[in-house]
């Protein structure tokens, strides 16, 4: 965590006044929710900025509903009344009377003063950017890169499955400080400039596209747009990755700096080398993959897998990371997001995937290279998956079986498929012979842990599920 120093404010801001402050520094910055309660528990003084959402926010999609901490001011400072608040004028004049007694630090305009800190954090920011985007798999590709590069460097990683530009800007006040050689982190998008307002923002030294499907369309004219638009994480990038096996990004080619998609002109960029991964060369079985004259052992043996793999292994190669380093740092993995994990359940290893993302997800899962796959499907996503069914169906065709709980919503979707068993309970999963893979849409927005205590606690509010053995 950084610290700043009162004098350090005073240099940086525009501060109108100080009030009842006696700390000279602070070292935790609270500007947005980060869920690091760690951290807000563990600093002394915390300095807390009455944030709020922006026009462009709501217009540029980065947030789906707007928030403004200067009309709960009162509220806030009661709740944290140990806190020192940054505010402006107009939030200061309608304080009441207890709250004037507050710690609190009046600038011109909060938003601008927390520009001001990120602007003085990245002058001084020595950390190579090392970027990731795509449509499914960006959240475990990005944690794998960060296995690699942690065998050699110091590596911040910034956690977030939607990070948006205050989001961004709060993590690096926090924590970026100039011990770190590389800050790894996914870029996503909703709306079509959010990859490039992030990348503007945050320029990566090192970016990788690693593959691109229908999430999200319903924000784009065309998939071929979402390649387009997901190319902009190149724009400053010294060092780009692609996967060649994806056909619409295998469209984007690098000719004297200037990128394209087939004859379309997207943007300059600082490119000296676009790299494929060649996936074309791997070997690869249910145990491990063969790469570079490599034997690598997967999580789980899927194409994504395979290139989620290939883009970590070629990252660590280029940051000068011995080979036998970046292998074992693949095989040993776990990821830590919870969204996909190996259980023992029924005496079988099963995946687990409780990611929201179904049919995107379902269709990575379903390109394995398991002789017998099963798939278990205990709660399916929500109505935007039920919009683009008509695409998961042909899915389930490349599993032995599928397996669907009888109370799930959009069972009749799911009935008529030849593939398809419905089933009440578990009692089938003693019989089955092969991988597999048990999908519980969402479930890692419900619960951050695969714990047996959350699994009892929607086993009796929403759903029966299985309990892993002890």
């Amino acid at each position: 965590m950084n610290t700043w120093s009162i004098n350090l404010l005073k240099e940086l801001l525009n501060i109108k006044d100080i009030i009842n402050v006696s700390e000279d520094i602070f070292d935790y910055m609270r500007i947005v929710d980060l869920n690091n309660v760690k951290y807000e528990q563990k600093a002394l003084n915390t300095l807390f900025f009455m944030s709020y959402s922006t026009d462009d926010d709501i217009k540029n999609g980065f947030i789906i509903k707007s928030f403004d901490l200067r009309s709960k001011a009162n509220e806030v400072i009661k709740n944290n009344i140990n806190y020192t608040f940054v505010i402006d004028e107009e939030t200061y004049q309608n304080l009441d009377y207890e709250s004037k007694k507050a710690k609190l630090i009046i600038v011109d305009n909060i938003l601008d003063s927390i520009d001001k800190l990120y602007k003085y954090i990245l002058m001084k920011k020595k950390a190579q950017v090392v970027a990731v985007t795509g449509s499914v798999g960006k959240t475990t590709t990005v944690g794998l890169i960060e296995k690699v590069l942690k065998t050699k460097y110091k590596v911040l990683r910034i956690y977030s499955k939607r990070i948006t530009p205050i989001i961004l800007k709060a993590n690096l006040i926090n924590f970026l400080n100039d011990s770190y050689d590389y800050i790894v982190l996914e870029m996503s998008i909703y709306h079509k400039d959010h990859v490039e307002i992030l990348s503007d923002l945050l320029n990566p030294d090192i970016a990788a596209i690693i593959n691109i499907n229908s999430s999200h369309l319903e924000y784009f004219s065309s998939i071929e747009d979402i390649c387009k638009y997901k190319a902009s994480i190149f724009r400053y990038a010294k060092y780009g990755f692609y996967n060649n096996l994806d056909k619409l990004i295998n469209n984007l080619r690098l000719d004297n700096h200037k990128l394209y998609y087939k004859d379309d002109f997207i943007y300059d960029t600082k490119m000296i080398s676009f790299d494929k991964l060649f996936l074309e060369d791997i070997k690869m079985n249910e145990d491990y993959l063969e790469y570079d004259n490599a034997k690598i052992k997967l999580f789980f043996a899927s194409t994504l897998s395979a290139v989620q793999a290939i883009v970590s292994y070629k990252i660590g190669l280029l940051c000068k990371i011995a080979k036998k380093d970046i292998i074992k740092a693949i095989q040993e993995y776990v990821p830590v997001e919870n969204r996909i994990q190996k259980k023992k359940a029924f005496g079988k290893e099963i995946i687990f995937d409780g990611d929201i993302t179904t049919n995107e997800r379902i269709k990575e899962l379903a390109n394995n290279n398991y002789k017998e796959c099963y798939l278990v499907i205990r709660k399916f996503g929500s109505m935007e998956n039920n919009k683009r069914f008509e695409k998961v169906l042909p899915l389930l065709d490349l599993f032995t079986k599928v397996f669907v709980f009888s109370d799930i919503e959009y069972l009749d979707m799911f009935k008529n498929h030849k593939k398809v068993v419905i089933v009440n309970n578990h009692d089938f999963m003693k019989e089955l012979n092969g991988k597999i893979i048990y999908h519980y849409s969402g479930y890692y927005r419900s619960f951050k842990e695969y714990k047996e205590e959350n699994l009892n606690i929607l086993e009796n509010e929403i759903y029966k599920i299985m309990k892993p053995e002890v």
